[in-house]
């Protein structure tokens, strides 16, 4: 049997970006972190290396793994804007700011692996019909909530299916 080779990346980001959709063990899990415009940019200006979230969800956030994947939703833009991958396991901490905003001592160290100008965001009503969110009758009205409320696991084939259509986006 041929061994199939796949082309090398021309730049570092592109390998990051090919091993999205490259889990054969199924063990990344896909996680919503939303955004308002404001705490997007602040979060971009400021590097991009951590992402926090309210005291409230640490119970969430403990469940995150390393190698996961963050699928960024900006509700101002109501579009899929970035894909971030954690690289640490989270942590607690009330001792320094990480936003003007609020505090968000739930953390997690991140790469930015995909990043979107706004206008070329994924609008979510683009993928209404592909997504589950949308199919199952107990979400249907409150799908809306549940952007808002992360950060929030997500299927496995939505998690995809929204990585795939950001990083499409990225190469347009």
């Amino acid at each position: 049997m041929k061994d199939t080779l796949k082309p090398m990346p021309k730049y570092e980001h592109e390998l990051s970006i090919q091993s999205i959709n490259d889990d054969p063990l199924g063990n990344k899990n896909y996680w919503l972190n939303s955004f308002t415009e404001a705490a997007w940019e602040e979060f971009i200006s400021s590097g991009g290396y951590v992402t926090g979230f309210k005291e409230k969800r640490w119970k969430t956030v403990e469940k995150i793994k390393y190698g996961d994947y963050f699928l960024c939703y900006v509700s101002g833009i109501s579009g899929f804007i970035s894909i971030l991958k954690v690289i640490s396991k989270p942590y607690f901490d009330k001792n320094s700011l990480i936003s003007k905003m609020d505090l968000f001592p739930a953390r997690i160290s991140v790469d930015v692996i995909v990043k979107l100008k706004a206008e070329n965001a994924v609008p979510l009503l683009e993928l209404k019909d592909q997504l589950s969110i949308f199919n199952d009758p107990e979400n249907q009205k409150s799908w809306n909530m549940l952007l808002r409320d992360s950060p929030k696991l997500l299927r496995k084939e939505d998690g995809a299916l929204i990585a795939k259509s950001i990083t499409q986006r990225k190469f347009l």
